[in-house]
């Protein structure tokens, strides 16, 4: 074979090789094209929400939904505390006005609160004995019956005794009223508070009223006031929350979180002292009745500090401006403690506005100090 024969036949093998390649890959290009297109028209971006037709008025669940909702990831390292098994989800009627931005509180009764008055310990403790705090159970009492609440209160509690109160109160049926307050006047250290004999975690206090285990209370204000002492605490649980059923609707279920609608007010922050006089009593629970009779008693349309339409939260703000600006501890004898200052701190699940509108005239009984031979 001459070079020049040799020569046409290897141009004629790459032209050929070369046809081929270019034939591959046009055809791979247009189908990665078509494949790009086939995605772009079936699956618009996620977390993209659907636009209502121009001019319509906005629909919020249309609004809220999604194609293709992305996956929910926790904020957190995964814990070997985190049970994985999951549970049947309680179902209860939803509350009335379950999409109004305030809280029902229209139904016969306003609610109990309960005032738990821890003034003396067990030497074994070295707990200090509380003098001051009957003054603020007193307080405080008075206060709470302007809101409409029947008042129970209860004194010394051991921490058996507080923890059964609480489950008796939780499992009671509360169809009938507005919502329920837990007032605990006591000793308080890192994430706990105190019974005559001991400590117990502020969360066993809370647990029985959680929305998936008080179902009456369910999507209802659950109020708990704490004059003491406390620390920052951490946790690693998981919500599987409530199904609220609508009555006229039985395909309107909502889950709700089970740690929703509850409001902890806090005499302090976490990490500092909460304070209290011995014969006036604490801070925090005398400026909390005082604000309360200047927005709901007899005379206070015409009290200068008076507020229309004075939301709970809100009051509670006004509390905590009251306690940071105008009290300083007292102790001469003590450089280090004299002269200091204290702010409450509230926190807030609630998932509406919280009013306390006034209520025909009940019969309630009178204030009193129970025992747990009455519950």
């Amino acid at each position: 074979m001459s070079d020049h024969q040799g020569g046409s036949v290897l141009s004629t093998a790459w032209n050929y090789f070369g046809d081929l390649l270019k034939k591959r890959k046009g055809s791979n290009t247009s189908a990665s094209d078509q494949r790009r297109s086939s995605m772009t028209t079936s699956h618009p971006a996620q977390n993209s929400p659907r636009k209502p037709a121009v001019g319509s008025a906005f629909d919020w669940k249309t609004s809220r939904t999604l194609e293709e909702p992305a996956q929910d990831l926790q904020d957190a390292l995964p814990s070997p505390a985190v049970r994985t098994v999951l549970t049947p989800v309680p179902k209860t009627p939803a509350p009335v006005g379950l999409f109004s931005t305030r809280y029902f509180m229209g139904h016969a009764k306003r609610g109990t609160a309960v005032i738990i008055n821890n003034r003396h310990f067990i030497l074994s403790l070295g707990m200090p004995e509380r003098k001051g705090t009957d003054e603020d159970a007193k307080a405080l009492s008075g206060a709470l019956k302007l809101l409409g609440f029947e008042v129970l209160q209860y004194d010394n509690l051991t921490v058996h005794n507080m923890a059964e109160a609480m489950k008796y109160f939780a499992s009671l049926n509360h169809s009938d009223v507005d919502c329920f307050l837990t007032a605990v006047l006591t000793h308080g250290d890192e994430g706990v508070l105190f019974g005559t004999d001991g400590k117990m975690s502020i969360d066993r206090l809370l647990l029985p009223f959680k929305g998936n285990k008080c179902l009456t209370l369910a999507g209802k204000p659950k109020i708990f006031i704490f004059q003491m002492c406390l620390q920052a605490c951490r946790g690693d649980k998981l919500d599987r929350g409530v199904d609220l059923v609508q009555a006229d609707d039985e395909s309107g279920v909502y889950r709700l979180p089970s740690e929703a609608d509850f409001l902890l007010a806090y005499s302090t922050i976490p990490g500092f002292y909460s304070w209290r006089n011995t014969d006036n009593g604490s801070w925090y629970i005398q400026a909390l009745a005082k604000t309360i009779h200047v927005h709901y008693g007899e005379n206070r349309e015409t009290d200068p500090r008076w507020e229309a339409n004075m939301d709970f939260v809100k009051l509670l703000t006004r509390v905590n401006f009251e306690v940071s600006y105008f009290y300083k501890s007292n102790v001469p004898t003590n450089p280090e403690l004299d002269q200091q200052k204290q702010v409450p701190s509230i926190v807030s699940m609630l998932t509406r506005d919280l009013y306390f509108p006034a209520k025909p005239p009940a019969l309630l009984p009178p204030p009193q100090s129970a025992s747990m031979e009455s519950l």
